[in-house]
């Protein structure tokens, strides 16, 4: 579970009482200086001017803008600086008395904050040993020593799960051509062994060099199609790449195709995966490692699957000793693989900040440790009123900044880390 940018807002305002969501109910002035909701009636006559509008939907998604006007009467919001154009009826939008970039920046800056109370557990299996290497720097997401560290223990298929000829690149045609693989495009390949590349099993690999510029595939055809006929398939396949965002996998027959979800990450030897639902008289079926075009890299590909149903037999994990050296944010294998082999960390990691401007962003956080982040964004938030107000205006924003820090104090006994919770008693804001 995730918590949405656009869901942390709309929460943590609505917990202080301090957000209006509306829908626009005509469109507002050619030149995109009104938003027009007759929704707004609860507010009075300039009630929220200098308040802030977020548009939410439609055109211009993403833009907010002070208010300087409002008319009850007629719902009719004026902003100081048009929007990039016409707001038009059905758009989403909030009001807030707060500068909507200043949100997220005490959103980001709470979860920053609260890191001492919220600990986001990792299951990370992006790094890939070396035959006789013994240590390994941790992914920077880990805030301290892994709890525990396991290394792959490989298994295979039977000749009856198998659908895939060759998937170990064992056989070759000739030192280019590894057998039963059909042609490849945009690629030089090549069998290689422990001396002369990179493998994951067996004795050989396959080398395969992308073309600059080239998209790039190598494919293998699945005799007799009408075999599979409305079965769902799984495609997966060992890449080791040292690029990012190059290499996928994927599954066609003759009225469609699917595509791994994610791109290899680019850590060494990855396993890829794609299930596809096969049509009800599939005329042909191939599966594929496709490369996106770009720089020349070079890949390697080793043992493959393709299996029914959705899972295909990935490994299982023995845990393994280590030793941790802080300095170096690195672990230290108490014995070394003979093979390139994944190893799983387990352990704690940080809080992804929410990426600025983007709705659709999100952090790992969610019930019940978000409501910290909440209460410690508020607390900012009255915190920033407070410095742009004299007098009472002045007083009041810091006796909302005391009472969420007060909230945030209790939340993050309450919540640290731990249960499910209850419906919780909010704070409101003070109007000032």
């Amino acid at each position: 579970m995730t918590t949405a940018l656009s869901v942390a807002r709309e929460n943590a305002l609505y917990e202080a009482g301090a957000i209006f969501l509306g829908t626009t109910t005509s469109a507002g002035a050619a030149g995109g200086t009104t938003v027009v909701s007759t929704a707004l009636y609860r507010f009075a006559d300039d009630e929220i001017n200098n308040w802030w509008v977020l548009v939410t939907s439609g055109t211009y998604a993403g833009q907010s803008r002070e208010i300087t006007d409002f008319v009850s009467s007629t719902g009719t919001i004026t902003v100081t600086q048009a929007f990039g154009g016409q707001i038009a009826t059905s758009v989403t939008f909030e009001v807030m008395p707060f500068d909507p970039a200043d949100v997220e920046r005490a959103l980001n800056k709470a979860l920053y904050d609260s890191y001492d109370y919220i600990v986001v557990r990792l299951n990370n299996q992006t790094l890939s040993t070396r035959e006789g290497q013994l240590e390994y720097s941790i992914p920077s997401t880990f805030r301290e020593a892994p709890a525990r560290v396991y290394m792959e223990v490989p298994y295979g298929l039977t000749g009856e799960e198998q659908l895939l000829l060759n998937p170990d690149f064992e056989t070759w045609t000739s030192s280019t051509v590894p057998g039963s693989w059909g042609t490849a495009t945009g690629l030089t390949l090549s069998q290689v062994t422990e001396d002369t590349g990179e493998v994951k099993y067996g004795t050989y690999a396959c080398k395969a060099i992308v073309t600059l510029n080239t998209a790039a595939s190598l494919p293998q055809t699945i005799s007799n199609p009408a075999y599979y006929a409305g079965q769902e398939l799984t495609f997966g396949v060992w890449v080791f790449c040292e690029t990012a965002s190059r290499v996928k996998v994927k599954i066609a027959d003759d009225s469609a195709n699917t595509s791994s979800t994610d791109y290899h990450g680019g850590s060494g030897w990855e396993l890829i995966k794609v299930t596809h639902a096969v049509n009800s008289a599939p005329s042909s079926l191939t599966v594929s490692v496709t490369i996106a075009s770009g720089d020349a890299i070079t890949i390697y590909l080793d043992n493959g699957w393709l299996v029914r149903g959705k899972k295909v037999p990935e490994y299982d994990w023995a845990e393994v000793g280590f030793t941790y050296d802080p300095a170096n944010s690195a672990i230290r294998l108490n014995s070394a693989p003979l093979n390139p082999r994944q190893l799983k960390l387990e352990g704690a990691g940080y809080p992804t900040q929410w990426t600025a401007g983007t709705d659709t962003s999100t952090t790992e956080v969610n019930e019940p440790q978000i409501r910290i982040v909440y209460a410690l964004a508020l607390q900012s938030l009255f915190e920033m009123r407070a410095s742009k107000r004299q007098g009472e205006a002045k007083e009041q924003a810091l006796r909302n900044m005391q009472l969420w820090a007060a909230e945030a104090a209790s939340r993050k006994v309450r919540f640290r880390n731990t249960k499910v919770a209850n419906r919780i008693p909010m704070p409101r804001w003070v109007n000032g």
